[in-house]
């Protein structure tokens, strides 16, 4: 496989990843929020012209030490149907 940069997925996915940070129903205390890491997984290179949709779910949500730990999960597909790229998406609420 060729090394890409790893950037170039947040171009398409981190915005399909805001709207559940930010959904009440998930109640993440933004304000407190710190970064905790991204993974991606890459499928078929990303050309010019490709049509990329990401959708982005809730993988995990625990608490341990005071923490509140949110893990999202997102999926980039082009055109064809073909999974591009699999994010997942690490946040940490500090003083749960």
């Amino acid at each position: 496989m060729k090394p890409r940069a790893p950037t170039s997925v947040v171009v398409y996915s981190a915005p399909s990843v805001g709207p559940p940070i930010f959904d009440p129903e998930i109640e993440l205390n933004f304000p407190l929020m710190v970064h905790g890491g991204q993974e991606f997984e890459w499928g078929p290179v990303v050309v010019a012209g490709d049509e990329i949709t990401t959708a982005t779910t809730v993988k995990d949500i625990s608490e341990r030490d005071g923490r509140g730990y949110y893990v999202f999960e997102s999926i980039s597909t082009n055109q064809g149907g073909a999974q591009v790229c699999r994010g997942t998406w690490t946040n940490i609420v500090r003083g749960v």
